[in-house]
């Protein structure tokens, strides 16, 4: 029986290292914090939706955390329009694809951690930029922003990036023993009509 146990300990930590990803960095808190293990989601890449966790490897020509692959949110998809009005609270819009109505992004952990983070977006690349400008997300990539906003290398300085720099979907903490579970999503679509 212990034989049995052992094995079966033995193969759920060899499925949890090796079909997970670990958290680098502090852009993503307070919903992750740094070495939080994320499983990989089934299903692949093919399956992103808005707000997804997801799992980036920068193209080699990024100097994007050091080369290391980090976690973000999917904020705009393929086709969107996306801009950022900046200021001490600064704002997400989005225009989703095909249509022309604007949407606010609010996430409950952005205000509280703006900081000097402050600038509106976007340049034609997805960047930060000087004013509030509308860039269309490319049919092959995403805008990817941090749940930590004052504290992400995220969209804001790499621009869109490729769905081929993003290698999985993630969706179930694994790591720490004590915050096993699914992962909350603070980030919603507000109607600019419903907005408080």
């Amino acid at each position: 029986m212990v034989l049995v146990v052992v094995a079966v300990v033995s193969i759920a930590a060899i499925v949890v290292f090796t079909r997970s990803v670990s958290v680098v960095g502090a852009g993503m808190e307070p919903t992750l914090r740094e070495k939080d293990r994320l499983e990989v989601a089934f299903g692949g890449t093919h399956a992103i939706k808005r707000f997804d966790l997801v799992e980036v490897t920068p193209p080699a020509t990024l100097a994007f955390q050091g080369g290391k692959a980090i976690v973000l949110r999917v904020v705009g998809m393929p086709g969107d329009k996306v801009a950022v009005q900046g200021g001490p609270h600064p704002v997400v819009f989005v225009k989703q694809a095909g249509s022309h109505r604007i949407v606010r992004v609010e996430s409950s952990t952005w205000a509280s951690r703006v900081g000097s983070a402050t600038g509106s977006c976007c340049d034609p690349q997805g960047r930060a930029s000087d004013e509030r400008a509308w860039a269309t997300v490319p049919a092959d990539a995403y805008w990817l922003l941090g749940d930590n906003w004052g504290n992400a290398i995220d969209g804001r300085t790499v621009g869109f990036l490729r769905g081929s720099s993003i290698a999985s979907r993630l969706s179930f903490r694994v790591l720490p023993v004590g915050s096993i579970g699914s992962v909350g999503n603070p980030a919603r679509l507000v109607s600019l009509d419903s907005a408080s």
